[in-house]
């Protein structure tokens, strides 16, 4: 849901679809920044129809891991739901050798956005909507970032991390009857409202992937630590991020893919905070939803403690490539992600698992972006499927 915070993928799945391909160079140093002008179409179960349009300036990477040495751009979106977005990003992973840089801002009015209430409810959603309407699970977001982040290569494969990022937060109950407004009117939640917050992080991140966009071997670690420094609503946090992801090739373009994440939070967190992913880049949802229980709602579980495993088989069928050098590879990428999420007073147990068994197609056509379609089965959903913008990790 998060969409201008993935604008670099979604501006590279329009590319995709536009046919627009940048060329690629053996010096990156040599070649001169490109113009990219965007506007495609976007859906979301939660927003609607609408559009996005983005206009920016790519260079082209040397051959390596980067899909792009730079990134600077401007994207907007609207739906007919009346959420709109606009943000400003440079993504400058190698312009400058062994320094990473990404600076962000982006405003979001997010007029539906889903809440089902916190920890592992299994809230029985048709017969609720039937009840109530859709608008019952939805709430009104509205969130001002501004983000920067540094890495630099201390050893061969090694970056240290460091970043940090203002938001502003405004969180409302949707018109009409809702969950949210049912919870505030017996005094729980009490992290509605609107305030700013300031949270730095740290860590360290080992990548020997061989490729960063389509990797078909190679292990990335992320160890992580984030402090709020002004918590928007008084009360302090800590969180930490232990992820890996494991590409390990079975074959030419078979690869086994494995990702395990755990995110533990020191205390009770704010449900705007709870709504995202700790990341070493850019961030990123929260629990449910295309990056984590792929074909969930966006959203649907809230809790301060969550892990998630994910195991994959991407098996590519060469399509041919252009003048360009860019590779066309179509991937069929069955999957199963399994996860949960608990309290700081609770422990996860079996019966609070939460799961997605499907299969993904992925066109790998551009060395920014690839377009992705999933079709999938969820324990809380059913089935359903999902537009992506390349593979989830």
């Amino acid at each position: 849901m998060i969409a201008l915070a993935l604008r670099c993928g979604i501006a590279g799945a329009a590319l995709t679809v536009l046919g627009v391909r940048p060329l690629r160079a053996q010096d990156s140093s040599a070649v001169r920044w490109h113009p990219t002008v965007v506007v495609f179409p976007s859906y979301s179960a939660v927003a609607g129809p609408g559009v996005v349009a983005g206009a920016g300036l790519h260079k082209p990477q040397r051959d390596g891991p980067r899909p792009v040495a730079g990134l600077v751009d401007v994207v907007g979106r609207l739906t007919l739901s009346g959420t709109r977005a606009i943000g400003v990003g440079a993504d400058l992973p190698g312009i400058w050798p062994r320094w990473r840089v990404l600076g962000l801002a982006v405003a979001e009015h997010l007029e539906e956005f889903n809440y089902y209430g916190l920890g592992n409810n299994r809230i029985d959603y048709d017969s609720t909507v039937a009840l109530h309407g859709k608008g019952f699970f939805r709430y009104e977001l509205i969130r001002t970032t501004a983000s920067a982040a540094l890495q630099r290569e201390v050893v061969p494969r090694v970056r240290a991390h460091v970043a940090a990022e203002f938001r502003h937060y405004a969180v409302r109950p949707a018109a009409g009857r809702t969950l949210l407004g049912d919870e505030l009117a017996v005094g729980l939640p009490r992290d509605t409202g609107s305030a700013d917050g300031l949270s730095l992080r740290a860590g360290l991140v080992y990548d020997t992937r061989d490729d960063e966009l389509v990797p078909s071997r190679g292990v990335m670690v992320e160890l992580l630590g984030a402090r709020s420094v002004v918590h928007p609503w008084a009360v302090p946090y800590t969180r930490w991020l232990a992820a890996a992801r494991v590409f390990v090739p079975l074959g030419t373009n078979l690869v086994l893919g494995v990702r395990q994440s755990v995110e533990v939070g020191t205390r009770a967190m704010p449900i705007a905070v709870m709504a995202e992913r700790l990341t070493s880049w850019r961030p990123g949802d929260g629990f449910g939803g295309a990056s984590t229980i792929r074909t969930s709602r966006p959203g649907r579980w809230l809790g301060p403690n969550r892990y998630v495993v994910s195991v994959e088989l991407r098996d590519g069928v060469e399509l041919g490539s252009a003048g360009d050098g860019a590779r066309r590879v179509l991937w069929l990428v069955p999957f199963l992600d399994v996860g949960g999420l608990w309290n700081a007073s609770g422990s996860t147990t079996p019966a609070r698992l939460h799961g997605g068994l499907g299969t993904c197609v992925v066109l790998q056509n551009s060395p920014l972006g690839n377009l992705g379609t999933t079709l999938a089965y969820t324990g809380s959903d059913g089935f359903q499927i999902q537009l992506t913008s390349g593979f989830t990790f």
